[in-house]
């Protein structure tokens, strides 16, 4: 082991005023003025006496003072105790729960259920129409060719009469109120022929497939406006035969 480091000590307050007196006694300064104050008291109401008790005074106060000064001075440099160092903070921390992976179960999609064919063919006519296999299509005002929405609908319908190979079915062209009967007859075999065409152009055969035109003769909706007459320019499918 080393040699021992020496501490160094501060002297306090009182040891530096007990020093301070020892020197300011050896050295004959306050003997000597309290001395010349002696004589300068029995001077009595001399002015020049006067004088001197006064600058006695002033000096007792100035000893007076610097003692303050070295007091004070004394006190203000006394070492701070030492801190004991701090211990660091440690945050605990919570513990890391894993989650569960749930792993969902791969949904089942249910095929499409058709009803079959001897099931269809048990009902009467009226109820196989009210059961809307099949659907009708739409037309814009004075035209008769198949609109891209409903080119879908033919598809379905076709579908059904493939699925159904004896069934027949009628279709029914209509228009709305405006223009002339004959003219209207004429406009609606166009949109049931253009019909029955394009389910032929699907594997349809047309002997399956009759057309009539009704014109503006029965409306399925009555009101004079674009509300009702967009509902009445259609071709109307009807199942004749089973």
């Amino acid at each position: 082991m080393g040699n021992p480091v020496p501490v160094r000590v501060r002297p306090s307050a009182l040891d530096f005023f007990r020093n301070f007196v020892k020197i300011f006694s050896k050295a004959g300064i306050a003997q000597l003025v309290e001395h010349n104050l002696a004589k300068v008291r029995v001077a009595g109401s001399n002015p020049v006496s006067r004088s001197i008790l006064l600058l006695g005074g002033m000096v007792k106060k100035s000893f007076l003072f610097i003692f303050l000064l070295l007091f004070l001075f004394a006190c203000a440099h006394k070492e701070p105790k030492a801190k004991a160092p701090s211990q660091p903070v440690v945050e605990e921390k919570a513990p890391v729960v894993e989650k569960e992976e749930v792993v969902k179960e791969p949904e089942t999609v249910k095929p499409v259920v058709e009803t079959p064919s001897e099931d269809i063919l048990s009902y009467g006519l009226d109820e196989l129409n009210k059961m809307g296999y099949l659907k009708h299509i739409y037309f814009d005002f004075d035209k008769f060719d198949i609109k891209e929405e409903y080119k879908k609908v033919l598809e379905e319908n076709a579908r059904f009469l493939k699925n159904n190979p004896t069934i027949k079915i009628r279709i029914e062209g209509h228009c709305d109120e405006r223009g002339t009967r004959e003219y209207n007859l004429a406009l609606g075999e166009k949109r049931a022929s253009a019909a029955k065409d394009y389910l032929v152009s699907l594997g349809i055969d047309e002997d399956r497939i009759d057309t009539i035109s009704f014109g503006k003769e029965k409306p399925l909706a009555l009101c004079h406006n674009e509300s009702c007459w967009w509902q009445n320019r259609r071709a109307h499918f009807v199942i004749v035969s089973k």
